[in-house]
Formats: C-alpha cells, structure tokens, sequence
C-alpha cells in the first residue's frame, strides 16, 4: 500500500469511496517508483540536440510518472461478457482492504483482472501543476 493526499464521496449519497493509485515504475525519474502519489509537471520528456537546443519527444509521453487515480463506487457489478453469472463486488468503504485482498489473490496480473477492474467507476490522470513539488510524506 501506499499514500495518496485525499479521499473521495460520491456526491449524491455523501458515501465515502475507496480509491487506489498507480504508477509507472520505468518512469523512477518522474517519481515513478516511490509508492507515493506525487506526479511531477513533466508531460513530455525534453530530448537535447547535438548541435544546441532541445525538443520535446512526442512520442514517449512520461505523463508525471503515469499516476493514476481510481475511484471505486459501492456497487455490485455483473458483467455481460462473463459466464456463468458472476457478479464482483465493492464493498462500502473499508480504507482500501478489500482491493488489497483482490489483488493478493489475484493468480494473473492486476490489469487484466476483472475482478479488479471492474468495479472502477471513475480513472484519471492528473497532473501536477508547473512549479509544483509535492511535500515528502514520511511512511511508516
């Protein structure tokens, strides 16, 4: 587990959500590797001439160090591409414990994982503001 600077409520019934955060461990330059929520400003890495000068790669985006944010609703989902009638679950608010069971029993990775996807119910990636640091949260 790691720390992420806020919650969510769904607006119309005032319920508190679980939340989980990602992020690109390649991208360890853009705070990618730290377990923490802390994107930085960088959308497009700057990539330097030879000669002088620089450039943006448009091609290879690092996006902050790719931290997602998911929201979790309180719902009960039954997908229409899965057999049999299974249903998956999120439970009310419970600080994260019931995805971090998902994900342990999970035999295949996360990502591709219905049972971990699937009740999702919002994804973003927001970026951090031009100038912005975050404060170092200390863990443990």
């Amino acid at each position: 587990m790691g720390w992420f600077p806020g919650y969510a409520v769904n607006v119309e019934t005032g319920e508190r959500l679980n939340m989980a955060f990602g992020e690109d461990s390649y991208l360890y330059q853009e705070n990618g590797r730290d377990m923490l929520w802390n994107p930085t400003p960088t959308v497009y890495p700057v990539v330097p001439y030879p000669g002088g000068g620089s450039t943006f790669d448009l091609e290879n985006p690092v996006l902050g160090g790719k931290h997602y944010v998911y929201v979790f609703a309180h719902d009960t989902i039954a997908p229409a591409n899965i057999p049999f009638g299974i249903t998956y679950a999120m439970p009310p608010y419970d600080a994260g414990n019931s995805l971090q069971e998902m994900l342990d029993s999970t035999q295949i990775h996360p990502y591709v994982n219905p049972m971990v996807t699937t009740p999702a119910e919002f994804a973003m990636l927001p970026p951090c503001g031009l100038g912005y640091h975050w404060a170092i949260h200390p863990i443990g």
